[in-house]
């Protein structure tokens, strides 16, 4: 019941294509793909999900996030790179941040996915694929500011199709997605925390918040422009966090306040 903007389906023209090519063969046909896999998060959705398990057996989700870029730049933005978006150049969130923050909502959306919970059951990847992107005009992207999440995000380019398709049936070859379907509960209630419990119990010794993805990003752009305040101000400043119902805006205020003040502002 939606009715997706032209840009979307574009980049859906764009897109699938490349993936199909990627997921063609046999060892993946008993696999479950999930296309824009929406969550609760200010509407986000996740551009693919495939679940299945490995050779070993075990439960396997992985969150891919395709994108159509062709050229980008670097950004005065942490976490951040400028591409071309709609005709003129924009400064948006590293795609493998945004694989990362997929799998952090799920992780702690699905106790199925969780380490730390005792229904541990799938184990999560996450990847991103910039099937237009040539290596000679993606140097911006693997910047050295960038080495923490290309350490756990595996990023594949255009000449990288190969390399992927053996990953991933590394990871669900095994098929089977229908023992690990049943696991996820399909939770609406993403990231939800009881901000008076939490404050009660953290608070007092002031550690920070467990923010993810884009919550991160934002947080690192309120220090970042904190810091320009060093120097006294002869007008106050006001920082405006926008976000859906849920997305985090109270949580990331409380953190950014908590992060300044343990830098010693």
């Amino acid at each position: 019941n939606r009715n997706p903007s032209a840009s979307e389906n574009r980049s859906w023209n764009n897109s699938h294509p490349a993936l199909s090519q990627v997921l063609d063969d046999p060892s993946l046909d008993s696999c479950m793909i999930m296309l824009e896999a929406m969550t609760s998060i200010a509407n986000n959705r996740v551009d693919a999900l495939l679940l299945g398990q490995d050779n070993l057996g075990n439960n396997r989700l992985v969150v891919i996030e395709l994108k159509g870029w062709a050229s980008v730049r670097p950004s005065t933005q942490p976490d951040e790179v400028e591409t071309i978006l709609g005709g003129s150049w924009v400064s948006t969130l590293h795609p493998c941040y945004q694989a990362e923050e997929y799998v952090n909502l799920i992780v702690n959306s699905e106790a199925a996915c969780d380490p730390t919970n005792p229904n541990f059951n799938i184990r999560t990847n996450a990847m991103a694929y910039l099937h237009n992107m040539n290596v000679p005009n993606s140097a911006p992207l693997t910047a050295p500011q960038f080495d923490p999440v290309l350490n756990d995000i595996t990023m594949y380019l255009a000449g990288d199709m190969l390399n992927m398709k053996n990953s991933l049936m590394a990871m669900v070859g095994g098929g089977l997605a229908s023992a690990v379907l049943p696991l996820i509960s399909g939770n609406s209630n993403y990231i939800s925390r009881n901000l008076a419990t939490t404050a009660q119990q953290y608070i007092p010794n002031t550690p920070l918040f467990n923010l993810i993805g884009r919550q991160i990003n934002i947080n690192r752009q309120i220090q970042a422009f904190l810091q320009t305040l060093a120097q006294p101000q002869s007008q106050k400043q006001v920082i405006i966090i926008q976000g859906g119902p849920g997305s985090g805006k109270t949580a990331v205020a409380i953190q950014s306040l908590l992060t300044a003040i343990a830098g010693g502002m």
